[in-house]
């Protein structure tokens, strides 16, 4: 990539993909063979690590205690139950004025 973007330092991003698709192509296909054979075995580990790190997640998650109730999210916006006043409004703090009081 390098050598590809000081032989063609105008180049766009779509540019250098292009230059590196007709090297690809240029390549015999013997030299093809090496890249794709570690392209696949590269795959294949991060497919293994991938599957072990599932396997320990799955694990933790069996072993956890099931969650509290403090734990568990909130009921959607508006919902009953869904204010920590259980959908009512909030009490008024006790130096606030009457409505009517403030209309006059």
């Amino acid at each position: 990539r390098k050598q590809v973007k000081e032989a063609n330092p105008t180049f766009t991003f779509g540019e250098i993909a292009k230059e590196f698709s007709k090297l690809w192509r240029a390549l015999p296909d013997e030299e093809k063979a090496k890249y794709t054979e570690r392209a696949a075995r590269e795959k294949e580990a991060a497919l293994a690590r991938e599957a072990a790190k599932d396997a320990r997640a799955a694990a933790r998650r069996a072993a956890a205690p099931p969650p509290s109730a403090a734990a568990r999210p909130m009921p959607a916006a508006g919902a009953a139950g869904s204010s920590v006043w259980g959908g009512a409004a909030p009490p008024a703090p006790p130096f606030a004025a009457a409505p009517e009081q403030l209309a006059s």
